[in-house]
């Protein structure tokens, strides 16, 4: 599964969140669980990989060289673009969770802490790493001021339903969003608005993300530990809402998932690179 995939599942979550809050029911643990697992394993794997490119870039090799960037570029697509999902999921969580013990929210708050910390790295990396190409350091830098403004107006979407503008990259623009937005209500409303907002994503986003998933096991771990908890009728126009089909191969799967996740963290903190069928 893409980054790609998250940010879609992104606006079906601001456009869910609100029904969701409505149940007046948590994040149940199981998935909370898989949602931290899964988001350290990629977030583990990030970091690893962009300093494995500092430290071992191979200078005075072009051929390797440009190998060495393709590989680390996805890395970058991945760590930019994902973080319009984990901050989006957070402010949804927080509304979620008004009136009831905070158990999700200290988990979503360490994902973006650290997701954060890996923009930040990513970025330095595009400043004084070896061998990244100009013109594709200023795309990466496109892609990262086109998510911030995204995570803005989709984070304002949930203003209005609870003080969760601090999830924003910048929480007065999410006010502002947030005044200039009207509450989606009605199946009609919501699916003419998905049909936009998905449409407007896929072209701000998409000419970007144009390199493989670093990540693609861990970034599916994550959407199906979030999607379900969506209501129905939102996700129902998902390439991947065969939930019932989806999540028995996923059980069946997730032993032999979870065992090799474990190894490649062992694998981390032993400054082995990590099998790449773990991801």
């Amino acid at each position: 599964m893409h980054v790609k995939d998250l940010l879609l599942l992104a606006v079906d979550v601001v456009l869910g969140a609100p029904q969701a809050s409505a149940r007046g029911r948590g994040v149940p643990q199981e998935l909370l669980n898989q949602y931290w697992l899964a988001s350290k394993g990629c977030q583990d794997t990030w970091f690893h990989r962009m300093k494995q490119y500092r430290e071992q870039f191979p200078l005075g090799d072009a051929k390797a060289g440009r190998a060495a960037w393709r590989q680390i570029r996805s890395v970058l697509e991945e760590v930019l673009a994902g973080e319009v999902f984990s901050r989006t999921w957070a402010a949804a969580v927080a509304v979620w969770e008004q009136g009831l013990e905070p158990e999700a929210e200290p988990v979503v708050r360490s994902v973006v802490v650290a997701h954060t910390e890996a923009r930040l790295r990513a970025m330095m990396l595009l400043l004084h790493a070896p061998g990244v190409p100009a013109a594709e350091a200023a795309e990466l830098n496109r892609l990262a001021n086109r998510a911030t403004r995204w995570c803005d107006m989709l984070v304002g979407r949930l203003v209005p339903y609870g003080p969760v503008a601090h999830w924003a990259f910048n929480p007065r623009r999410a006010q502002e969003y947030a005044q200039d937005l009207n509450p989606v209500e009605g199946k009609a409303a919501q699916a003419a608005a998905r049909k936009l907002l998905r449409a407007s994503l896929q072209r701000a986003f998409w000419p970007l993300l144009v390199s493989p998933p670093a990540c693609p096991r861990l970034v599916e771990s994550i959407f199906y530990s979030v999607a379900p908890l969506l209501p129905a009728p939102v996700v129902a126009a998902s390439p991947h809402a065969d939930f019932a089909a989806r999540w028995e191969k996923r059980l069946q799967q997730v032993s032999d998932y979870a065992q090799g996740l474990i190894e490649d963290l062992v694998a981390l903190e032993r400054g082995v690179c990590p099998r790449k069928s773990a991801s």
